[in-house]
């Protein structure tokens, strides 16, 4: 090795020192570094499990760094210090294979470990010490730098994922929540349980986030989805209850506004129809004053206990629409009878028409038709009308008149 090598290699190795140093700077004050360590301005986080130790073997590792710093560091200035005491016109082997032993040799001293008085002899060191070369030095910072740095990192990734993450659950819980409360349902325990679960959970991502990942998936995400399921079934009943509440109000106006007609219809009947049928009776007023009374009652349970008013609304709309049915069917059998009446008068009166025509052409000549025809008139006009009656003289016309033309 010649003067001109070594300047080259201490060179190079004052510019690896700076950036070790910068570089081990930088990774301890990253605000996630001071966090973990501990400062005026960060208090000290406590860690338990893994983590722990995790977070133990990684500042041992900076410490032990800044050690192997400083011993690389005095070795180098040992070796800079024999370089420049050289001289300049004659340079001895010796003096150059001191340096060469400086930066290539075993000559970097580090104390590994303090030996127990069960292991040591009476010559023994308390410290048990090993010696390494610059270049094996280096290659062990790198690889405990790597572990110092994957480890902090890895804590500040998980607390950076795991803890929106936990913040969203927890958002999403309290709004779970304050539907079952709505709901009155039984999910409040469930929710309560969740709550509980996340407060575990916020402390293991606090205290140990590089396992709490396993935890917030493995116990939180299925107890949310469970509960997000129940609430949501849950919530859709409930919808379609006021659904059906809604149905029910147009329901009762519809029946009400049928019934009425329903009762014109009837009241129609009475007064103008005489008949041995039976009348459809629309519904009572008290009817249809306690099924009003009924609807508003579970229109006011629904606020407190819909699932009561759920069951309640399914036999009210049961009872309303058997009510619709017999209405319409009242409506249909009452105004069938006076539409009888009118078609009858029409009938009649078509008759009339043909038998008047028949007589100016000579054709007919029986006088009693128009007292036939006389008596059905009489009795169609007359209130109420006697429908079987009225129904026979019409009949008993159009077979006569029939007759007539026969002949």
């Amino acid at each position: 090795m010649v003067p001109d090598q070594i300047d080259k290699a201490l060179k190079d190795w004052q510019a690896k020192l700076m950036l070790i140093s910068s570089n081990l700077l930088e990774l301890e004050t990253l605000p996630i570094s001071r966090r973990l360590r501990g400062d005026a301005q960060m208090p000290k986080v406590t860690f338990v499990g893994h983590t722990q130790s995790a977070v133990e073997t990684a500042f041992n590792a900076i410490d032990n760094l800044w050690h192997y710093h400083q011993a690389l560091t005095e070795v180098l200035t040992q070796a800079t210090k024999l370089y420049k005491a050289l001289p300049k016109l004659w340079v001895f082997d010796h003096q150059l294979e001191e340096i060469k032993q400086l930066l290539y040799g075993k000559s970097v001293k580090l104390p590994t470990a303090s030996t127990p008085i069960t292991q040591r002899s009476l010559l023994s060191a308390i410290e048990d010490t090993t010696t390494i070369t610059p270049d094996d030095l280096l290659h062990l910072m790198t690889n405990q730098f790597d572990i110092a740095k994957g480890i902090i990192l890895s804590i500040d990734q998980a607390w950076s994922h795991l803890l929106p993450e936990l913040e969203k659950v927890e958002n999403e819980t309290a709004s779970l929540k304050y539907l079952a409360l709505s709901l009155g349902s039984k999910s409040l325990n469930e929710c309560e349980f969740l709550e509980q679960q996340l407060s575990n959970c916020r402390t293991q991502i606090e205290s140990n986030p590089l396992a709490a990942n396993a935890d917030l998936s493995n116990n939180i995400t299925p107890l949310l989805e469970k509960l997000r399921l129940n609430l949501t079934n849950l919530n859709s009943q409930r919808e379609q209850c006021r659904s059906e509440l809604k149905r029910a109000q147009t329901l009762y106006k519809e029946l009400e506004e049928l019934n009425n007609q329903s009762r014109k219809v009837w009241t129609e009947c009475q007064t103008k129809i005489e008949t041995s049928k039976i009348l459809q009776t629309p519904l009572s007023t008290d009817e249809i004053a306690e099924l009003y009374k009924w609807l508003q009652t579970l229109i006011v349970t629904e606020q407190n206990n819909w699932n009561a008013a759920k069951i309640g609304l399914e036999r009210w709309l049961k009872n309303v629409t058997d009510y619709l049915v017999a209405v319409k069917k009242s409506i249909t059998a009452n105004q069938s009878i006076l539409e009888m009446r009118a078609e009858l008068k029409g009938r009649l009166s078509s008759l009339q028409a043909k038998a008047q025509s028949y007589k100016l052409r000579g054709i007919i000549t029986d006088s009693s038709l128009d007292i036939l025809a006389q008596q059905a008139m009489q009795a169609l006009h007359r209130q109420p009308t006697p429908l079987e009656t009225a129904i026979g003289l019409v009949n008993e016309y159009e077979n006569r008149l029939s007759k007539c033309l026969k002949i």
